[in-house]
Formats: C-alpha cells, sequence, structure tokens
C-alpha cells in the first residue's frame, strides 16, 4: 500500500489519525512480516500496551520505532509525515520556520 497524494490536502486527510500512520508506517517498516530489530527473529509476540512487542528468540521488547530516526522523538506520526511529505517535494528545500509551524 504505497498511496500516491497529488497534494498536501491529501495526505493530511488519508493520515490524520495517528492509528492509521502508525498502521502505515509498521507496513512500510516490516512489510506485514514484524522482526526484531536486534536479532531480526520474524518469531514475535504482541505485548499489552499500543505497540509493544517481544521477541521470542532473544526475549527482548521493542516498539515499532526502536532502531529508526523516530526513536527518541515525541513528535507524532501525523506530523512527521507532512514534514517528510514537504521534504520530498519541495525541490528547493523546507525551512526551519517552515517546520516549526508544522509542530507548533
Amino acid at each position: 500500500m504505497r498511496p500516491k497524494f497529488a497534494n498536501l490536502m491529501q495526505l493530511v486527510e488519508t493520515f490524520s489519525d495517528e492509528r492509521v500512520c502508525v498502521e502505515h508506517f509498521e507496513f512500510l517498516r516490516w512489510k506485514g512480516q514484524r522482526v526484531c530489530p536486534r536479532c531480526e527473529s520474524s518469531k514475535t509476540y504482541v505485548c499489552k500496551g499500543i505497540g509493544k512487542y517481544k521477541c521470542g528468540n532473544c526475549k527482548q521488547r521493542f516498539s515499532k520505532i526502536k532502531g529508526t530516526f523516530f526513536e527518541n522523538s515525541k513528535i507524532p506520526f501525523t506530523k512527521w509525515f507532512v514534514a517528510i511529505y514537504l521534504c520530498i517535494n519541495h525541490s528547493k528545500g523546507v525551512s526551519s520556520v517552515q517546520f516549526s509551524n508544522i509542530s507548533g
């Protein structure tokens, strides 16, 4: 599922909910087969709580964002998706002032 967007408004309408963004991110990251970021085992289990998993091989807990640049971010995925869209689709770049308006 790789949606194409003609403009920013289509992206915002499609990914207006954090849950939808997380599901899409998980699909892109794991291609339908969740794997442990430490040992790359596909033997994983869902733990109590949203977005928490446990590896059946190395027994370590991990989340959907472990090992990504989202790992220590407190910014929601809805805002990250807008920022990434702007970076990809603006050939002259995006200023930090524009990004501050997104996260504000």
